[in-house]
């Protein structure tokens, strides 16, 4: 484990680890814009001081979790404290990743930020993520159910069903 700073990540070109592009694409546009500034700043703090994985092949840098620091990093009006904050990295290979903490890693953010999010929306683009052999290893069946994200991110059935559908996409 190393440390480093905001600023020298915004140095260099960091790209997603193409096997998470979707998760961060979800975050991107059916999380983090329905999270208010406030609480983002605070995600901002909490996943600062969090562990940071990448896998490093050839020259470039692919980053595997920490979905907020990424913005963090691409924001270009980053403020005048962030960039000397200190971020430990953790160097890993192809064959050390892992979707399911990626899964987890927002499910977990889900979780917490569902009273502001349409789970529909979010549930329907993770059932066409999950592949079969994911949704077998994770949840012992072929397909990610409406009870099993229920479950994960603590709402009721009915709760989930009562989401205006009209807007999904």
């Amino acid at each position: 484990m190393k440390t480093t700073t905001i600023a020298k990540l915004k140095k260099d070109t960091i790209l997603i680890f193409p096997s998470t592009v979707d998760l961060f694409l979800i975050y991107s546009h059916h999380i983090r814009p329905f999270i208010d500034t406030h609480t983002l700043t605070i995600e901002q703090n909490s996943k600062k001081s969090k562990h940071t994985l990448f896998v490093k092949n050839e020259k470039k840098l692919f980053l595997v979790n920490n979905f907020e620091l990424y913005h963090i990093i691409k924001d270009p009006d980053t403020n005048q404290k962030t960039p000397k904050k200190q971020v430990e990295i953790i160097n890993i290979t192809e064959d050390q990743f892992d979707f399911k903490m990626m899964f987890d890693e927002l499910i977990e953010i889900i979780a917490q930020h569902k009273n502001n999010l349409n789970v529909k929306i979010i549930h329907k683009h993770l059932i066409k993520i999950l592949t079969k052999e994911m949704n077998k290893l994770f949840f012992n069946k072929n397909i990610f159910t409406i009870p099993n994200f229920c479950q994960l991110i603590n709402i009721t059935e009915p709760t989930y069903h009562k989401i205006r559908s009209t807007s999904i996409s």
